[in-house]
């Protein structure tokens, strides 16, 4: 869920700069500037008043209802990884870009490098 209430509250309630606000809310320097244009284009003032409910201040700022997430990541077939790798077919550049790609997630190099280390494989 996005942190949006969060980093209008320390910006304007709080007074905050932008990196407290982003250390403050574990997001970006630059999300925590997007967050703050945004709603300073679509004349989003504090204090919200209680119909500001997320949806309508997703709605305001990035001009529709909150994205879907997928409840599971797909993840790549490890079954035939591995077989590549004992047959030294594995590409590794390949496998890191594929596996960030599918994972849709920051974390993914390190599940890469996990799933090395499963596979007693050293990393290129």
């Amino acid at each position: 869920m996005r942190k949006i209430k969060e980093v209008l509250r320390l910006k304007f309630e709080v007074g905050l700069g932008l990196r407290q606000i982003a250390r403050s809310c574990s997001i970006g320097l630059g999300t925590a500037h997007e967050y703050l244009q945004r709603a300073d284009a679509a004349k989003i003032t504090w204090p919200l008043g209680p119909e500001w409910d997320d949806d309508r201040l997703e709605a305001a700022l990035f001009g529709g209802p909150p994205r879907s997430r997928p409840t599971v990541l797909a993840m790549p077939d490890f079954a035939d990884l591995h077989r590549q790798f004992l047959a030294g077919s594995g590409n590794f550049e390949w496998f890191f870009g594929r596996t960030r790609q599918s994972a849709h997630r920051p974390d993914a190099q390190s599940l890469s490098f996990q799933l090395l280390d499963v596979l007693h494989v050293s990393p290129p």
